[in-house]
């Protein structure tokens, strides 16, 4: 998605009717499935996009789209009381969230298998606690201790076993590493910042942010002409834009509006296990016994970090 709002908005203390129907059980499931999506999309555009550019006219795109419907909604309206601190904070989520996150996880995409790079990037809730620990004085309660230690041995198994067999370098999965740590940092920092009800409007503005600041980037060490824009540039384009970035956030923003954002959040642990199936029936990637055993970790401690907010 754009950056995922995801998190960022998982502080959001709208509630307003109880959970655990089956609508929202599926609602959840089918976010999940589409936010687990975006590498699987990310990969076939890579085969006709350069990686900058590819993010760069998403998020344009993506932008301008949820600005739109930002305005039709009616949100934005207090723009026009900010100053230039939310303004700049503003910014400085979609450096992270989008020109940073994605940005450096989109070229670590261009070696690393989609299935992996979606089960790296899914351990983002546990790096987020882990930041808030120390940030935002968090309380480190026994669950979300246990769940970091069980997140990140998971990680540490699938990487391990990967480079070892040759399938990831150490480059790349620094790069995601990196990514992933940009993420949390604009996760933390949203939560910090407050930025009240308009979520989608604040999306849509950071995304506008995310790809304008990585606009120069893309001048600079890609070519324009390098991208075919054929079938597998504008599919790919369109599920990215209207799919992931615009479509899992509404999603999202639904599963915000009818419970705790703790609970919607517990979501992200099938996050692993839809990347490594939708990497292997989509792209015939490898099934590594590994990543199974490694996703499995990944998902319990991401469901106990979240349960414990």
């Amino acid at each position: 998605m754009t950056s995922p709002p995801i998190e960022n908005v998982a502080t959001s203390p709208a509630v307003v009717s109880p959970v655990g129907t089956l609508r929202f059980v599926l609602a959840g499931i089918l976010f999940s499935a589409i936010w687990s999506s975006a590498f699987i999309a990310g990969k076939f555009g890579l085969q006709v996009a350069p990686p900058l550019w590819l993010l760069t006219l998403r998020f344009l795109a993506a932008g301008f789209i949820m600005l739109a419907l930002a305005r039709a909604l009616g949100q934005g309206k207090a723009w026009q009381e900010w100053g230039a601190r939310p303004w700049l904070s503003v910014a400085a989520l979609g450096v992270l969230n989008n020109t940073a996150y994605l940005g450096l996880t989109f070229v670590a995409l261009k070696t690393v298998p989609a299935g992996l790079t979606t089960l790296i990037v899914a351990i983002h809730p546990l790096v987020t606690a882990l930041i808030a620990a120390v940030a935002l004085a968090e309380p480190a309660k026994g669950r979300r201790i246990a769940g970091l230690l069980l997140g990140f041995a998971g990680v540490a198994l699938v990487v391990e076993r990967r480079v070892t067999l040759g399938m990831a370098d150490g480059v790349a999965m620094a790069l995601l590493m990196a990514g992933v740590t940009a993420l949390a940092l604009g996760t933390v920092l949203f939560r910090r910042l407050r930025m009240g009800a308009d979520l989608l409007a604040v999306n849509a503005v950071q995304t506008l942010v995310g790809g304008l600041a990585l606009l120069p980037f893309a001048t600079a060490f890609e070519e324009f002409s390098a991208i075919r824009f054929d079938a597998r540039f504008w599919l790919a384009q369109a599920w990215l834009v209207c799919g992931v970035s615009i479509g899992a956030v509404l999603l999202w923003f639904w599963l915000l509006n009818r419970g705790q954002a703790a609970t919607a959040s517990a979501f992200h642990f099938l996050n692993p296990v839809f990347g490594i199936v939708l990497a292997v029936t989509l792209l015939g990637e490898p099934l590594v016994l590994t990543d199974l055993l490694g996703a499995i970790p990944i998902a319990i401690g991401i469901a106990w970090a979240a349960r414990a907010r």
